[in-house]
């Protein structure tokens, strides 16, 4: 998980939660409140990134993005 340049974490993620769990656990990560951040899951394959999908889908379940063990999510402050 990475939180633009300020921050990095491996993690393991549930992934029969919502989005809109997991961006409750997001905030505690970044320290701002979930509607302030864009999330995009970023899916690698041998280091490189093949694809990336904004995850704003609140009641969509992470195992639907189909994580592999090296993709990465990504979290961006919202422009104002």
């Amino acid at each position: 998980m990475k939180f633009e340049d300020e921050k990095s974490e491996m993690m393991d993620v549930y992934l029969y939660q919502t989005e809109a769990e997991f961006r409750k656990l997001l905030q505690c990560f970044t320290g701002l409140p979930s509607g302030a951040t864009s999330v995009f899951y970023i899916e690698m394959l041998d280091g490189q990134q093949i694809g990336i999908v904004e995850m704003r889908m609140p009641h969509k379940t992470l195992v639907t993005y189909n994580f592999n063990k090296g993709d990465e999510i990504h979290i961006y402050r919202k422009q104002r």
